[in-house]
């Protein structure tokens, strides 16, 4: 997972990238549209990933150059609903 935020104008504007490692997953490549980053929390989500299943992701930001969060998303089945939970941690890299 690779998300790239940066700053325009007054707003922040967010990239993600997804990559699987598996010959019968494809990886993934977006920008988000529902970003919002706060002082110490980020939230967003994929809206189309494996098996269209949209991927709702929250982080917290507990020091400079660090997220840590959860992924959720739910399939809705009739008698079989599934949620997925997972969680996540990513470090600032420097180009």
């Amino acid at each position: 997972m690779l998300l790239k935020i940066r700053r325009e104008g007054t707003s922040w504007n967010g990239h993600m990238e997804l990559r699987f490692h598996s010959k019968d997953i494809t990886d993934e490549s977006f920008d988000l549209q529902d970003m919002v980053l706060g002082d110490t929390q980020i939230t967003f989500t994929d809206p189309n990933s494996v098996r269209d299943l949209k991927i709702h992701f929250r982080g917290v930001i507990p020091r400079t150059g660090e997220l840590m969060g959860n992924a959720d998303a739910k399939l809705e089945r009739p008698g079989h609903p599934i949620r997925l939970l997972g969680t996540w941690q990513l470090r600032k890299i420097i180009d």
